[in-house]
């Protein structure tokens, strides 16, 4: 009798067991995959020879991905998770998410007013955008999950981004934020796009507001002067980085990168900024990815990310290409470096040849 075809939960516990015994974190394996199973309910028994749903957080469809965080300490694992509705639309799967976030309140303790608060300024209105709301969850050994949400500035109509951002920083009590974004960070007019605007859920005094902003054909100038704007800020962190992960400075044409805002409080200026590159536009295959990251961490950090990426995927990753499809850069509350890996599941492709140019 032919075996049934594995479940889209059983394929992202595999993955995601193996990245636990990968970097050491064996003993955090029950809290990740109890986290990943209540992440994946809403799509946990399809199987991949399904069509999958229309989803933006992989290149392939796949409505999940795992990522690596490294900054001199213990590694960090994340996951990035779409709740789907039946059949998927942006009204069925907002629905199907605010049903998650409450799950996550009843069944960890965390509230979830800061998404009340803002969640009908983000509704969708129609059947376009390209998400409606994302899940994330970040664990470090021996620690429960911190959980955030993603929501889509642009649900609305891509016209109404800003305001809906700004709308969104005012009800939060957060409005001179939005007055710091365009004084630093949306500069040079279409160019600079607000894309996503994420909360960390809880109500602690250190909960993250973060807006995440999309620069089009930018220089590594162009965002080395956004980073330099915050105190923990190391002169050239963003030259550097992008020599390091692409060989040049920009203009960056194939796919923008990113900068990531983090306000805190009542502060007007980001705690953090944090510079998201697509390196799989920029990279031939994840080999050069993971050999360019290797130059920017520790040794031990170096083994743990090559034992990472290796067990993501089957056979060399000279074959491949976009597995690994961001890394980031950000410094810490101490100016310590942390850098990101963003590690694509490919449920329904392994995508093979030289770098990719989609938008």
């Amino acid at each position: 009798m032919e075996r049934p075809p594995p479940t889209l939960a059983a394929l992202g516990q595999q993955k995601l067991k193996a990245l636990c015994a990968a970097v050491g974190m064996e003993s955090s394996g029950g809290t990740l995959l109890r986290t990943f199973d209540l992440l994946s309910r809403t799509w946990a028994n399809r199987t991949r020879d399904c069509p999958p749903p229309a989803c933006d957080i992989t290149d392939d469809g796949s409505p999940f991905e795992f990522s690596l965080a490294l900054d001199g300490g213990a590694p960090e694992l994340r996951m990035l998770i779409e709740a789907q509705g039946t059949p998927a639309t942006p009204a069925s799967n907002w629905a199907a998410a605010l049903q998650l976030s409450a799950d996550i309140s009843r069944e960890h303790g965390v509230s979830i007013e800061r998404l009340r608060t803002i969640a009908e300024l983000f509704a969708p209105d129609g059947e376009t955008g390209i998400f409606s709301l994302w899940h994330a969850a970040s664990i470090r050994p021996g620690q429960e999950p911190e959980f955030k949400v993603y929501l889509n500035p642009a649900a609305r109509g891509s016209a109404r981004a800003d305001s809906t951002v700004e709308a969104a920083l005012a009800r939060l009590e957060q409005s001179a934020c939005m007055a710091w974004l365009h004084q630093h960070a949306l500069r040079r007019g279409t160019k600079d796009r607000i894309i996503y605007f994420s909360l960390d859920l809880g109500s602690t005094v250190h909960a993250r507001t973060k807006v995440y902003i999309a620069h089009h054909d930018a220089t590594a100038d162009d965002v080395e002067r956004i980073m330099a704007t915050v105190p923990t800020h190391v002169a050239g962190d963003a030259l550097r980085f992008c020599n390091a992960m692409v060989g040049h400075q920009g203009p960056f044409t194939r796919r923008p990168l990113l900068t990531c805002m983090a306000f805190v409080g009542v502060m007007a200026e980001p705690q953090t900024v944090t510079l998201h590159l697509p390196v799989r536009c920029y990279a031939d295959n994840d080999q050069i990815v993971a050999e360019r990251v290797g130059q920017l961490v520790t040794p031990l950090e170096k083994r743990l990310h090559e034992r990472a990426v290796r067990c993501m995927v089957d056979g060399l990753l000279t074959d491949r290409t976009g597995m690994q499809t961001y890394t980031s850069f950000r410094r810490t509350s101490e100016r310590q470096r942390r850098l990101t890996v963003y590690l694509s599941p490919e449920v329904y492709t392994a995508r093979e040849g030289s770098a990719s140019a989609d938008n």
